[in-house]
Formats: C-alpha cells, structure tokens, sequence
C-alpha cells in the first residue's frame, strides 16, 4: 500500500478498570487514587472531557477502542451470577469467575466500571471520532483459555451494544494486542484492527527488563518505527503501532515531558519522510495520574501534528478511516 503523504493516527485504551483487574493492579489503582468513588468519577470525566476538548482544538478525529462493558451505566447479577449469557475464558492465572470483580452496581457508585454517559460524550463531540471496540470484557484473545465461543461471545456483544446508539463499529484493538481468532472479525463488521507491538524491548522475556527499557526507549526519545498497513490473511487491515504514551506513575514519572514530546515528533518526521503511518495510543485513564504533566506531553505531540497537516505534509486520520482509503485504493487497482 503507497501513501502520498505521511498519516497521523490516535488510539485509545478506553478501558479503565477493566484492563487490569485480571492482573489484580486495580485494586493499587483503586486504594492509591481512586479510593472515594466521588473522586474516581470526577477525576476520570475530567480527564474524558479534556481530552475530547484538546482534540477539538487541534482538530484531531481520534480511534476510541472501548471496552464493551463501558457501554453500560449499570448491570445486575441475576441469580446471584454477573452476565450469564457470556461464556467465561479459563485464563490460566486467573482462577475465579472472569466477572468476579464487576461490582454488579451502576455509574455513579462504580465509575470505573462503567462508562455510558462517557461514550455519549465522545459520539456528541466535534471533530467525529471512530468508537471501536476493545472486546466485552478484555478476554486475553490469543490465550489457551479463550476459546473461539468466548472470542465471538464478546465480540458479537460489543456490536450489540454499540448497535443501541446507532453506531456500526468497524475498528476492533485486541486486548493487550494480542490478537487471536482474527477471521471473526469480518463476520461482524470489522475492518480494521491494530498490529501487535512492534518495540525492540518486547524480546525480552522478563517483564521487569521491558518495563526498565520501554523507560529507557522514551528517556533517549529514540525515535519510533513508522509502517503503511497491510492486509491480513483472515481479511480486516492492520495498522502498525509506533509508540505508546507512558503513564507518569512509579519509574515512569522520571520521563521528562520533553523526551515525550521529542520522542513524538521525532516519530511524526519519520512518518512525513517515509510516506508512512506514525501511530499514538494510551488509555485514557493513565491521564489520571499527574494529569496537567500528562496534558502538556501530548498537546505537544498534537501542536507537531497540527502544523505538519497545515504545511500539507501530514494527514490525520482515525483506523476507520485509513481502512476505508485503503479499500478504495484495492478497488481502483482491481479495474
């Protein structure tokens, strides 16, 4: 796939608690900076509506990969069982029931479990953003323990619930970036989706020693892979990924805002010279922790990006959108 010019991509994580609760670091999350549930909701729609108002400044269209629980403003057990028509995965290190740690509450006493008035924002804001999915409930897809019943499982009650606000969902972001039973996706509409890491530290099999080095990658601001995306065997394109936002708590605090932002720009240049995609992703809520310091990184990254499209040299685009130019440019090929 040729591009004529480099392309800005955002993708985002949107899946607050939900994305660590098997690892069990959601209750460090919950004691360390959300103990109050008032807290945990004020400071989490904050950090949604500054986001949404920073991309409307810089007029940047982002990918939001959400979580299909978020969907929800509450659920209830039935029978004393969380989401009884959802088949459960059997993760080797998670031994309990996979809904164990969904309080079964609403909104406002659990706002790290749900999102729908978050979601409404996102749909209602300016410019249009892409609202994908992230699976249900953040099964591991390429495990042993999430069997192809599971994968569809979640897969078909995103689009369910996306359905309820008119939204036909085409980017899907694998849990972890682990994608597995990929060939499920055209199946429910999907057409795009996110390539795996593509960081020189993932070799490492010690976790320890790829979270020293991802610290270290963004210290020396070492400048990010680019890549054009590629058609998949199983049929949706895939979009490469060059560089992730790092939170700002534990070792991570010590990244300096302008290695941040260094490290973004340095990625946006590569792209514009290579006629390739320069990829962001995060979750949103990492903006939580020191979230002014946060802030500044990426509206740095964003003012960069903003300029670069002025001069005619970058475009912006969500995943969506790219796979749609893609399959255009396959169909003008094939007459």
């Amino acid at each position: 796939m040729h591009l004529d010019r480099g392309i800005f991509i955002v993708s985002l994580d949107f899946e607050l608690l939900w994305g660590c609760f098997d690892s069990g670091k959601h209750r460090r999350y919950m004691q360390k900076y959300f103990a109050d549930p008032d807290e945990a909701y004020r400071r989490t729609r904050h950090v949604i509506d500054r986001l949404l108002t920073l991309f409307h400044r810089y007029d940047i269209a982002t990918t939001w990969a959400t979580i299909g629980h978020l969907f929800l403003d509450h659920c209830d057990a039935q029978d004393g069982r969380k989401h009884p028509e959802m088949p459960r995965p059997q993760h080797a290190w998670f031994k309990e029931d996979w809904y164990t740690c969904d309080p079964g509450s609403n909104c406002r006493e659990a706002p790290l479990w749900y999102g729908r008035d978050m979601v409404e924002k996102i749909l209602a804001a300016e410019p249009k953003h892409d609202v994908g999915s992230h699976s249900f409930s953040h099964v591991i897809f390429n495990d042993a323990g999430c069997t192809r019943e599971v994968a569809e499982a979640e897969i078909m009650k995103c689009v369910e619930l996306a359905s309820a606000f008119n939204i036909k969902m085409k980017s899907f972001v694998f849990p972890r970036n682990a994608p597995g039973h990929v060939d499920l996706l055209p199946k429910y509409g999907f057409c795009v989706t996110r390539d795996e890491l593509p960081f020189w530290f993932i070799k490492y099999r010690s976790r320890t020693m790829r979270r020293l080095c991802h610290v270290l990658d963004n210290l020396l601001a070492i400048t990010p892979t680019c890549g054009l995306p590629q058609v998949s065997p199983s049929g949706p394109w895939v979009v490469p990924v060059s560089m992730f936002l790092q939170s700002m708590d534990g070792l991570r605090r010590f990244i300096p805002i302008r290695s941040r932002i260094k490290k973004g720009i340095r990625g946006i240049e590569r792209a514009i010279r290579e006629k390739a995609i320069f990829h962001l992703t995060f979750h949103p809520i990492n903006m939580c922790v020191r979230s002014d310091q946060m802030f500044l990184a990426l509206e740095g990254i964003l003012a960069h990006v903003a300029s670069r499209r002025e001069q005619g040299l970058l475009q912006v685009m969500t995943m969506a959108a790219v796979a749609a130019l893609c399959e255009s440019r396959r169909a003008k090929s094939a007459i």
